[in-house]
């Protein structure tokens, strides 16, 4: 996938959730993933042209302006699909001005990450992280794991700083799921939901004598647009 501009690709922006990690966070949805897995709820994202192209600088800015948070959590697409470069000066600058933690969610295995062919841009950015969530996400394993999108992803904890959550963590069913409408009427989900959670959706809308559009063909199968 190439792309004729530099910079970090955001596609949504969160000031604050309970939903994916610990803490109340901001999330950062960054555009753009190589995998395209079965039932990924981002795949209409993840193919549109819409977002935001940002620096390094002005996304840490746009963090920090935020008060009462705990950390970041880098979800997408897949934030190792962008500028690696960029990203390790995001994540760098983000250390440097504050104290804020950071989760992030990759469709590659932490092994995958190491052996490939740029580990030393890789390890600029691992050494920022505290959380990381990897591997592809499987539907048929969504079985509400904490945190994680199928049970075959792992959690690794990468920094001390959330070590004492491990063993609950990978223990847990317990997931949280927001749903909000936004100015635009567009459904804005955060955290991770159960398969076929959009048919649900609709079917408890249309009990109340209301509906759900998409503007895009809509897979009944996996409850995502196409």
């Amino acid at each position: 996938m190439r792309w004729t501009q530099i910079g970090l690709r955001v596609a949504r922006f969160q000031e604050r959730s309970l939903a994916l990690g610990p803490g109340t966070r901001a999330v950062v949805w960054f555009q753009g993933c190589s995998f395209d897995c079965p039932g990924c709820i981002a795949a209409e994202m993840n193919r549109s042209k819409d977002f935001d192209l940002t620096t390094p600088s002005n996304l840490v800015d746009r963090v920090l302006q935020i008060s009462g948070i705990e950390g970041v959590t880098l979800s997408g697409g897949d934030p190792l699909d962008q500028p690696l470069d960029l990203l390790a000066d995001f994540l760098e600058e983000l250390g440097q001005r504050s104290d804020l933690s950071v989760m992030c969610y990759t469709g590659r295995t932490l092994q995958q990450l190491r052996r490939d062919g740029q580990a030393e841009m890789v390890e600029r950015i691992l050494r920022c992280v505290d959380i990381l969530i990897d591997g592809l996400y499987v539907e048929a394993m969504n079985d509400g794991s904490a945190w994680r999108g199928s049970s075959n992803q792992q959690i690794h904890f990468l920094s001390p700083r959330y070590h004492h959550l491990e063993t609950s963590v990978l223990e847990s069913r317990d997931r949280e799921l927001e749903v909000s409408v936004s100015r635009s009427h567009q459904i804005e989900i955060t955290g991770i939901p159960p398969t076929n959670f959009m048919d649900r959706l609709r079917t408890q809308l249309k009990s109340r004598e209301l509906s759900l559009e998409f503007d895009v063909p809509y897979d009944q199968s996996t409850g995502v647009k196409r």
